[in-house]
């Protein structure tokens, strides 16, 4: 395996480059439409180096993100200053203080034992347990990486299915153990759909919509999950049916003793430590910070007035009250140890920089389309067909997302698509949310494959999955979760 990617990265890299570099260095003799630039051409080939060695991993992401930055000051695409500050972008800064309040809260752990009180409380019979872990999750994900909250469930989910294999019909026991850890690994998928902060594809979307149109329309921290955490509440639902009762389909009688479990990891916590406490508050003022800084249109009854316009600030930020609250945490003492600061400095450098700078990378290429005019011409192309069925060009491209991410990762695929969209629906004069939104929730919905998501690979890792019970679980759940994004982005844009 480890070979065959060696291949395919190599064959990336070169194919990229020659094809191109060849598309840069001889743009002023190639022959190009009417309205399109020498600068636009020189997009199209660093695009597809970008785009080629995303998908292919031919260099680190983080890396190959890097190269818009350098590429377009001396292509004449964008000058330094316009392509520099898509990587500092108000979005990047979400992104970030997001990952920082994140440690914090993983740092002082909170997120477990928040995650232990989910699991008493939807209950510890077998098909209570599956919703448990799904809800579970599903609510972590929305806050922390899928990947991190996969990891977190994990061994209690382990202690449970031992329990299960060691008093229960090893068929029964099986069928209870694909249910919980598909579930656990799902719910962590679907619920980093629910906020701006949940997963990549989601700021990438927002970045990508600013670029292109300039916050008009634009999407608030309240705005996304306007439209996305419905999907969350109607999906995760949908996971627990097909894994009870479809496939794997879980028997109602097992005999457990699940929740002396689940009580014994609590006791093992012990009280609320102070740094915990502290951990939560801050988290819980940036998550009602986030909620009521935008004013609340309620449509003939008129608004509700936000903070922001309420005190004047039009020029905050979702991402302001992000690196606002981060800062708190690297000021806050953590209650426990004399001179512990609730975010040290040792916890902080874990943030996932390659991460930060793919975003920005994305940002950039957006930026890109915009300055060169390529996302005019290209958006006249798909606009067209965006204009005539917008909703048709909406469940095909939301669809293809949906199975495209089982192969391309989902950060790759939205950074990909999202510029694209964004001159689609300028050019066809479509509310971009129709269009971008959609797609960036579906890029989250890899359900089949090991290796399509950091949670489908962690619960594979655990030895008590095969590749065709994931594939035949994560087939349903991708045509469930395509169908339930469309209908529910038919209805918010109606």
């Amino acid at each position: 395996m480890a070979d065959d990617t060696s291949v395919v990265s190599r064959l990336g890299f070169w194919l990229g480059l020659v094809l191109g570099l060849g598309v840069v260095l001889f743009a002023p003799s190639l022959p190009r439409p009417e309205g399109l630039s020498v600068a636009a051409v020189r997009l199209v080939g660093v695009t597809f180096v970008v785009g080629l060695w995303w998908v292919t991993e031919a260099l680190p992401l983080g890396a190959t993100a890097l190269i818009p930055a350098a590429a377009f000051p001396f292509l004449s695409i964008a000058s330094a200053k316009e392509v520099s500050g898509a990587y500092m972008s108000p979005f990047i800064m979400l992104l970030l203080g997001g990952f920082l309040l994140a440690l914090a809260v993983e740092r002082a752990g909170v997120h477990r034992r928040l995650s232990l009180y989910v699991l008493l409380g939807v209950g510890t019979s077998p098909r209570r347990l599956v919703l448990g872990f799904t809800v579970a999750s599903a609510l972590l994900s929305m806050w922390i990486s899928n990947t991190a909250t996969t990891l977190i469930m994990m061994p209690i989910a382990l202690a449970i299915l031992e329990r299960a294999e060691a008093a229960a019909d090893p068929a029964q026991a099986h069928a209870f153990g694909l249910a919980v850890l598909l579930g656990t690994g799902y719910g962590a998928s679907v619920g980093g759909m629910g906020t701006p902060v949940g997963t990549p594809p989601n700021l990438i979307a927002m970045g990508a919509m600013d670029a292109v149109f300039h916050g008009q329309p634009g999407l608030t921290f309240v705005g996304w999950a306007w439209r996305a955490a419905p999907a969350v509440i109607i999906i995760v639902p949908i996971v627990w049916l097909l894994l009870t009762r479809l496939y794997p389909r879980v028997p109602s009688d097992l005999r457990l003793g699940a929740g002396s479990v689940i009580q014994a990891e609590l006791n093992a916590l012990g009280p609320w430590r102070p740094s915990e406490i502290r951990a939560l508050a801050v988290f819980g003022l940036a998550a009602l910070l986030w909620v009521t800084r935008p004013d609340l249109e309620l449509g003939e009854l008129g608004k509700i007035e936000g903070w922001g316009s309420r005190l004047g600030l039009k020029g905050v930020h979702d991402g302001t009250i992000a690196i606002m609250a981060a800062l708190i945490a690297f000021a806050l003492p953590s209650g426990e140890v004399k001179g512990e600061r609730l975010l040290p400095w040792a916890t902080a450098v874990r943030v996932p920089w390659g991460l930060v700078l793919l975003f920005g990378g994305g940002i950039a290429i957006s930026t890109g389309f915009e300055a060169t005019g390529l996302s005019t011409y290209l958006g006249g192309y798909l606009g067209r067909m965006a204009g005539d069925s917008p909703y048709g060009f909406m469940a095909a491209t939301t669809l293809t997302a949906t199975f495209g991410t089982e192969i391309i990762s989902n950060t790759a695929l939205a950074n990909i698509t999202m510029p694209i969209l964004a001159a689609t629906a300028k050019a066809a004069g479509t509310d971009p949310r129709l269009l971008m939104v959609p797609v960036a929730l579906a890029c989250s919905c890899a359900f089949m494959m090991p290796a399509a998501t950091g949670p489908n690979a962690i619960v594979f890792g655990t030895g008590r999955i095969r590749i065709p019970e994931m594939v035949k679980a994560g087939f349903f759940t991708n045509w469930a979760a395509w169908a339930v994004i469309f209908v529910i982005a038919v209805l918010v844009n109606l």
